[in-house]
């Protein structure tokens, strides 16, 4: 078969000789697995339940419960395919208006039984890519919901590795070939351009706001307009937290476009005052 998993089959008859005959025919189909037999309807309910076969071929006439009362039983719970087989032709109709994929009257010979199973295959494979496409479209809207970028990111620190959270990222600096991350606790060198560190951290939290430089602004504790400051006429200054001599430098083109707004209960940012969350264990080393 074009799916990967094999037809799981049932054989339901109360005579052996035709649970054997059965078999015989399905011996050397690499698409049909049988995971076994039931001589009676109470049999064939219980291996239902227990091994949830794709194909059921069961007989129609059997003592104490026949198989539409099988099916009857069955109704609330996940029914495999049904390929009837019986001596008695009257129950036809009955049988197709139970959904049955095919009708086999005994004695039947290998050509009438390959082509029920044709049909049963076929059906079975529809159905298969039908769930394989709602598996599909399902993992698709997981990923969707799940968080886009990491939470934490690995540094290679000398012999060490460090596990830093995002969060816990104060700023970010362009440093020829790499970067140098700022934390509460302190600073990690990372080989990766600015862009490539940009694009793995949230831009709802990250903001870069020059060519060599990215702000968390949760940990923005203040902006300043320095016209006459030693870095010339207009520049713009942003203040992290923790450190009150490091000056971040901020593009006129982005103070320009900066929001007025960044947060809940910010109005302004020119200047503007944010109180930075504490930072939560900002790297544990290995």
């Amino acid at each position: 078969m074009d799916e990967v998993s094999p037809i799981r089959a049932l054989i339901v008859d109360d005579e052996r000789l035709a649970r054997r005959r059965v078999r015989e025919m399905l011996t050397g189909d690499a698409d049909v697995e049988i995971i076994g037999e039931s001589a009676n309807g109470q049999e064939a309910v219980q291996a239902v339940r227990e091994n949830n076969p794709d194909l059921m071929f069961l007989d129609v006439q059997m003592p104490g419960m026949d198989g539409f009362e099988v099916l009857n039983v069955l109704r609330d719970g996940s029914l495999p395919l049904i390929v009837f087989i019986t001596a008695f032709d009257q129950y036809a109709l009955r049988a197709f208006e139970a959904c049955a994929v095919d009708y086999i009257l005994k004695p039947f010979d290998r050509e009438r039984f390959e082509r029920a199973v044709e049909q049963a295959k076929s059906r079975i494979r529809k159905e298969r890519r039908v769930d394989l496409t709602q598996h599909l479209l399902t993992l698709l809207e997981n990923l969707k919901q799940q968080p886009a970028y990491p939470e934490r990111m690995a540094i290679k620190d000398g012999a060490r590795i460090v596990y830093v959270k995002t969060e816990s990222i104060e700023w970010v600096e362009a440093d020829g070939n790499y970067v140098r991350i700022h934390t509460g606790k302190g600073s990690y060198h990372l080989l990766s351009p600015i862009g490539s560190l940009e694009a793995q951290l949230d831009p709802k939290k990250f903001r870069r706001i020059h060519r060599a430089t990215i702000v968390n602004i949760d940990c923005i504790r203040d902006l300043r307009e320095r016209r006459r400051s030693s870095a010339g006429s207009g520049s713009r200054t942003l203040f992290p937290p923790r450190d009150r001599r490091t000056r971040v430098p901020m593009s006129i083109d982005i103070w320009k476009r900066w929001p007025t707004r960044l947060s809940p209960g910010t109005t302004s940012m020119r200047p503007a005052l944010m109180k930075p969350s504490a930072p939560a264990c900002e790297a544990r080393k290995l």
